[in-house]
């Protein structure tokens, strides 16, 4: 009896992929489930806007973002059910695109064997407002190549990487619950970069360039700051070409208890 309902609930789950599939590919959207079991892979073809306002919404999980996608944007999602699909949605008004990825049930349980992975490929060419929140996991961005305008995450527990090497984001804004980040601001660019950093409690590590200004002010942290290659004057940490240079990153950091290291690289 339980293998016939298994067999039962997976041609239940083929019919409604294919039904979703048909659905959305109305709406400019092209979905492929490559498993049945648990992988939908979803197409968001690129369209006439200059400007996409991007939103990126996971309860809980493992959120991969890179850029050098063909089309808008390019996605695997793993889920274990249904009831954890993600709703995407994308529409145009004139030459400005807004974006929605998300998966906001609250409440969620997840095992070694039953987790939900997403891996998002966003277009480098097409200039975007990125927002990413994500609830708690692993999350790993590598942003660099993506012409972003703005850089908004918000991230709950868990570890974080966001590599932002050699990108030309001019303003940045990330908020951390407790855990591990990791961010790569180093490389070249070609505008200043303003940064507001809010953490609670974990460890940042903060990789910076030295042939750009940088000041890095940090209050309210409890724990240990350790800053090779800076000067410090009260609680400001500034590299020798900060005010020297027409191009600066400038950075606000609130942080709880924990530890940062300002680690200064070509």
């Amino acid at each position: 009896m339980k293998k016939y309902k298994l067999i039962l609930k997976s041609i239940v789950f083929i019919c409604l992929i294919i039904k979703i599939s048909a659905i959305q590919a109305k709406e400019n959207t092209k979905i492929v489930s490559t498993r049945f079991s648990d992988v939908e892979e979803i197409v968001i073809n690129k369209g006439e806007a200059k400007l996409v306002y991007s939103t990126i919404k996971l309860t809980a999980g493992n959120l991969k973002i890179k850029g050098n996608a063909k089309e808008l944007m390019e996605g695997k999602f793993k889920y274990p059910d249904l009831d954890l699909r993600p709703k995407t949605d994308y529409s145009e008004n004139a030459e400005i695109g807004t974006l929605n990825i998300e998966l906001t049930k609250p409440n969620i349980d997840f095992d070694e064997d039953d987790q939900i992975e997403w891996d998002i490929f966003l277009n480098n060419e097409v200039a975007m407002d990125l927002t990413i929140k994500m609830g708690a996991g692993i999350g790993n961005y590598y942003l660099g190549d993506l012409d972003l305008q703005d850089l908004d995450i918000t991230a709950g527990a868990g570890d974080y990487f966001i590599g932002l090497r050699n990108s030309n984001v001019p303003q940045m804004t990330f908020k951390a619950g407790a855990g591990e980040a990791s961010i790569d601001l180093s490389g070249e660019r070609t505008n200043s970069l303003n940064a507001e950093f809010t953490c609670g409690f974990g460890e940042l590590k903060l990789t910076l360039p030295r042939n750009i200004g940088v000041r890095v002010k940090i209050s309210g942290l409890i724990g240990d700051i350790d800053y090779p290659g800076f000067t410090k004057d009260k609680n400001e940490y500034t590299n020798e070409l900060f005010r020297k240079t027409e191009i600066n990153i400038d950075i606000e950091i609130t942080a709880g208890m924990g530890e940062i290291d300002l680690i200064m690289t070509d």
